[in-house]
């Protein structure tokens, strides 16, 4: 069984496509991913402090390409591939505000989990118009402007890459 995939350790290949490609899917390929948050907390009476791994992965047994040469084509791989950059994207968000919170505060676990569902719900949305806007990578144009947008805001929160 396939190991997740921690976003920034190697550019995702064709083989990291390891599910079973849906036979009433019309695409191509399809990337699974997902912003893990591992916290633990230490109290001092009334007062929390928490300490927080965030983590972009790659989930390769849900994720599947169909096994022609056309889906299997360094375009789809750069659209999936930036699937895989805007999950990390969420996650550098997520680290950053969990890193704004007070060191010390009666509520810092529910603040952590109110910023993880809604960082990760916004990075949902932000997979849905990706796909929308580049026509799931068909648009060659929109597809190069959303690879540029999404560096470039990798790159002004590169101090929170993992």
């Amino acid at each position: 069984m396939a190991q997740e995939i921690a976003h920034g350790t190697r550019p995702l290949v064709w083989s990291d496509f390891q599910g079973k490609a849906p036979a009433s899917s019309e695409f191509a390929a399809f990337t699974m991913t997902r912003v893990n948050l591992e916290s633990a907390y230490t109290g001092r009476g009334k007062l929390w402090k928490g300490e927080f791994k965030v983590e972009a992965v790659f989930l390769p047994q849900k994720s599947w390409a169909r096994d022609d040469r056309r889906s299997r084509s360094e375009r789809v791989l750069a659209h999936e591939q930036l699937h895989f950059d805007i999950a990390e994207l969420s996650a550098r968000k997520l680290r950053k505000a969990l890193s704004e919170l007070p060191e010390w505060s009666t509520d810092v676990k529910q603040k952590a989990n109110a910023l993880f569902d809604k960082l990760v719900a916004e990075g949902e949305q932000m997979q849905k118009r990706y796909d929308q806007e580049t026509n799931h990578g068909l648009d060659a144009k929109q597809q190069e402007r959303w690879k540029l947008m999404v560096e470039d805001e990798l790159q002004k929160l590169s101090a929170f890459r993992n």
